[in-house]
């Protein structure tokens, strides 16, 4: 059979042909001492599990004294803890891909994840640079890739099963070469030669090689090369976007992803579920008709017929219009209603925690307008608008680089360290707010000038570079001239 083989320090992997009842086993010195059946073989290699949290756990260190991936009792059973103390709820580890993609049809689990995903590539990035023609010239390489519509899939990606990975693509299907890195240099990616990004489901990768025993390795807990369905390809070759990294000795059990939104939230989403039931079974009980009458005949088995036939009888009269005729001896009506006060607040205040859980805004997860004397939701949106921008730089900014990167080697075949990017910024001003904003610009500028502290030149620089100027764009080396056809005097200092 083939057995995969390990040195002590995780830096070399290969399969050796060994009798199944004869395995070496590897001591401290990287020598075989000690034959391993092949049961113990599989326990010991296995590669993490990532679709099933009933895997067995072992101690931190084995006997040969390699390091594990996860944690035995009694120091970190966390879920036996939580069982015995009556804890959390809700899923303290991952729940799997499968239920992952079960929670993805529910609708308050997409309104959370695709909302997200959407404002953070919604206003989406520009290319900077000294030379304007050149950064619009990767700029429309990136719009042609359709680099937008990768991100924000990979932004649903994560809220879904927590990881993104989308594969870089120069047209190399060569399997030796795609275990190779993929270098950003004109020799890997060619300008002008293909260059495309196609998204792997997380389910369809699991982790290659990486080192678990010399924290100072690059590849501590990071896979040297991925399997996506049998085919190995290095790291390199994908772009990763994690929202929630985990711990270290939670990496492998998360398939070296981080944690998925809908797992956060499904703790809050059973109890809202509940509530809410609760509350419809209670509008259902909240009116109940008592009627009195001689229940003799039923209670001594008398039988029931005379009791149902008046029964029925009320029921079919009964309406808000009509009148009831009782019997003033034997029979009496009642009308018992249930209070419902505090109701309403109870489920939204279930409803109110599975939004907190997303860190957005009711007016905003819902599309409810704000409630209140003098309410805007304004702050409550800025909020909101704060946390996507982070979310957008820790998701997106690292795979941004290497896309810009990929983007100049295609275009002019080489990387110009004066090439940047900015995001635009989420909230947008109204037209109202832009006026007030280049007036006091405007105003600045000319205070400025008049004190000689910038020129015309400088401020027709600043205007023509401002994106939220109406003079974007304007040649900078052509200024105005008097109505006389002069350059006013003191166009290298003065106030005009």
């Amino acid at each position: 059979m083939k057995s995969l083989l390990i040195t002590p320090d995780r830096r070399a992997l290969k399969f050796t042909a060994h009798p199944t009842d004869q395995i070496p086993r590897l001591g401290a010195s990287g020598l075989a001492n000690a034959p391993l059946n092949a049961a113990d073989c599989a326990e010991r290699y296995a590669l993490p599990a990532v679709m099933d949290v009933s895997r067995p756990k072992s101690g931190l260190v084995d006997a040969g004294g390699m390091a594990l991936d996860s944690v035995g009792a009694p120091c970190a059973d966390v879920m036996q803890f939580l069982a015995d103390t009556g804890g959390m709820i809700g899923a303290p580890s991952f729940i799997g891909y499968a239920s992952c993609a079960n929670l993805s049809q529910d609708p308050l689990m997409r309104a959370g994840v695709e909302t997200l995903a959407a404002d953070t590539t919604r206003q989406w990035m520009d290319v900077t640079h000294p030379d304007m023609v050149k950064a619009k010239s990767v700029k429309t390489v990136m719009d042609r890739m359709g680099l937008r519509h990768v991100f924000r899939r990979a932004a649903s990606d994560t809220g879904y099963f927590g990881v993104a990975r989308v594969f870089i693509d120069t047209g190399e299907r060569d399997q030796a070469a795609l275990r190779e890195p993929l270098r950003l240099t004109p020799d890997s990616v060619l300008q002008g030669g293909n260059l495309s990004f196609i998204h792997i489901d997380p389910s369809l990768m699991f982790p290659g090689q990486y080192n678990a025993s010399d924290p100072l390795s690059p590849w501590f807990y990071r896979p040297r090369t991925w399997f996506a369905l049998g085919r190995e390809i290095h790291s390199s070759r994908f772009l990763h976007f994690v929202q929630h990294p985990v711990p270290l000795l939670l990496k492998p059990a998360y398939n070296f992803g981080g944690i998925p939104s809908v797992q956060m939230a499904l703790d809050y989403l059973v109890h809202f579920a509940g509530t809410r039931e609760s509350a419809a079974r209670l509008l259902k009980k909240f009116s109940l008709t008592v009627f009195k009458t001689n229940m003799q005949s039923v209670l001594y088995g008398g039988g029931d017929d005379d009791v149902r036939r008046r029964v029925e009888y009320f029921a079919k009269n009964r309406d808000n219009d009509g009148v009831e005729l009782v019997d003033m001896e034997e029979e009496e009506i009642l009308q018992i209603n249930t209070p419902l006060s505090g109701v309403v607040d109870i489920v939204r205040q279930a409803l109110e925690m599975l939004a907190a859980v997303w860190r957005m805004p009711v007016t905003k997860y819902l599309g409810v307008s704000p409630g209140g004397m003098n309410a805007t939701g304004e702050s409550d949106l800025q909020n909101w608008y704060d946390h996507a921008s982070g979310q957008q730089a820790s998701m997106f900014d690292e795979p941004m680089n290497t896309a810009l990167a990929l983007a100049q080697l295609h275009t002019f075949g080489a990387i110009d360290p004066d090439c940047g990017f900015t995001w635009a910024a989420l909230k947008k001003p109204s037209d109202s707010e832009l006026s007030i904003i280049n007036k006091t610009k405007a105003d600045t500028d000319a205070v400025l000038q008049q004190c000689g502290a910038i020129s015309a030149e400088e401020i027709r620089g600043r205007l023509s570079n401002d994106p939220q100027s109406e003079y974007t764009g304007l040649d900078v080396d052509e200024l105005p001239q008097a109505p006389g056809g002069e350059l006013p005097d003191d166009v290298d200092g003065g106030l005009l």
